[in-house]
């Protein structure tokens, strides 16, 4: 609900959890900013209460972080949400270093049109080529690219296997859990070996435009393919919770239906600040919040 109670009231900044997307899909279908922070960098103590008298489960893949009008938002709200809790021992300790906005040729970008086994529609991918050009025209260093030794079926299968166990979704066990840590470990890897090469990586947020209100669970036509819903919704957001990146979405521009298409600006483990900072200069070609009709 946080995208659009920030997109049509008064409310300027909105607080989300992210397990798969749910921070970066609203941005994406409300047309506002949203970030999920690197793992660890904030506190997710009390967000899903822990079980009296059981072990700590929920250590990986969620997420807590804003969501607003602005780069300069999402930059205040985490300021004040990061940092140490002495609930969560796991936390990271968090670099004091600031980073002033450069020139947007002082930065070199990857770029893709999606990955794995659902493809952007035809209008998502032109949005994405619509940026890496301007990008390009702008005398940037741009390549498309997707991470060369990273499975995508894998990385979805990780995914799954680690949130079903840390859930109690299903009965997988521990060493099938510890397993697929090994795994997410490998994919974490193979992640930050490609964008130590590349300051952002831009992606789709979700394979198509923002839509109208539809039944839960309506399957997603893509160019006039059915996918299954939450397949479809979550295709390009869980491998970053699955290696713990930070993410920025940023509003790119409308639809042919007038409504919200995103990109997702995904940086380094750790770079949060940094990515603010290139995302913050991204604006000047994504632009920025367009209030709704009627606002």
């Amino acid at each position: 609900f946080g995208g659009g109670t920030i997109r049509v009231s008064d409310l300027p900044l909105e607080l989300g959890s992210d397990l798969g997307g749910s921070i970066r899909v609203p941005g994406h279908f409300c047309g506002v900013f949203g970030l999920k922070p690197t793992e660890h960098r904030v506190s997710t103590f009390g967000h899903i209460p822990e079980l009296p008298g059981k072990p700590k489960t929920i250590r990986h893949l969620q997420t807590i972080g804003p969501l607003a009008r602005s780069v300069e938002d999402l930059r205040l709200c985490l300021s004040l949400i990061q940092g140490l809790d002495p609930q969560q021992n796991w936390l990271l300790p968090i670099p004091t270093e600031q980073f002033k906005l450069e020139n947007l040729r002082a930065y070199r970008y990857a770029w893709t049109t999606g990955f794995g086994d659902i493809p952007a529609s035809t209008e998502t991918k032109r949005c994405l080529e619509k940026l890496a050009l301007s990008l390009e025209n702008l005398g940037c260093c741009i390549e498309e690219h997707n991470p060369p030794n990273l499975d995508f079926t894998v990385a979805t299968e990780t995914y799954s296997d680690i949130l079903r166990f840390e859930f109690g979704l299903s009965q997988v066990n521990q060493q099938q859990y510890e397993h697929a840590l090994h795994k997410r470990h490998r994919i974490i890897t193979d992640l930050e070996g490609f964008l130590s090469d590349w300051d952002v990586w831009l992606c789709p947020v979700v394979p198509i435009p923002a839509f109208t209100h539809r039944p839960s669970g309506e399957p997603i036509e893509i160019d006039g393919k059915q996918f299954p819903y939450l397949k479809a919704i979550g295709a390009y957001t869980t491998l970053f919770n699955l290696a713990g990146n930070p993410v920025i979405v940023l509003p790119q521009t409308l639809s042919q239906k007038g409504l919200p298409i995103g990109v997702q600006v995904v940086g380094r483990r750790g770079s949060d600040m940094r990515l603010i900072a290139i995302a913050e200069t991204l604006t000047q070609i994504t632009g920025g919040f367009q209030p709704p009709p009627g606002y």
